[in-house]
């Protein structure tokens, strides 16, 4: 075998590794916390709401779009309440699209049909599950705040974390 064969031969199987390689990659999921299903409470929905981002921002290339995103979070929907208004959405999300492919289209297969974006469903969200009034909330909570036979450092810790939501400056 002469050089040149033998430097062809070993060009042409680092070419194909690299195919391999790249046909044999997938998206692999980060490991962050997997999330609780949502039941509807209030007082969970924010929380909800951050577990959703902080895993979404984990794994932004498994769930590059909005269609993505929503689908995910309505798949953790899955109690009383949650349960339905995630099957009304999701049978109004249905309608929406097959009323969108019965019109006439040119536009290409990677032209996604886009019905409502990411922000559109979390403000849905917000209105159907968070407190009316979450300044107000945090305020009652804050003035009904004892500290009983907590640390001090966890009571202000408590505190602090409600001033966030009582709407105050100071």
């Amino acid at each position: 075998m002469t050089t040149q064969h033998t430097g062809t031969s070993l060009e042409d199987l680092i070419s194909a590794l690299r195919t391999l390689q790249a046909n044999g990659e997938r998206k692999k999921e980060n490991k962050v916390t997997i999330l609780n299903s949502f039941d509807r409470s209030p007082a969970k929905a924010s929380t909800f709401l951050m577990e959703v981002d902080l895993y979404l921002m984990a794994n932004d290339t498994l769930y590059p779009n909005d269609k993505d995103k929503i689908l995910f979070t309505l798949s953790y929907m899955k109690d009383r309440h949650a349960a339905q208004w995630m099957k009304a959405k999701t049978d109004k999300y249905k309608k929406s699209l097959k009323e969108k492919e019965a019109e006439a289209s040119d536009t290409k297969p990677e032209d996604q049909i886009q019905l409502m974006t990411w922000e559109e469903f979390l403000d849905d969200f917000k209105e159907a599950f968070r407190p009316l009034d979450i300044g107000t909330n945090a305020q009652l909570k804050m003035k009904n705040l004892k500290q009983n036979k907590k640390h001090v450092d966890e009571y202000i810790t408590e505190f602090r974390l409600l001033s966030i939501n009582s709407e105050h400056d100071n």
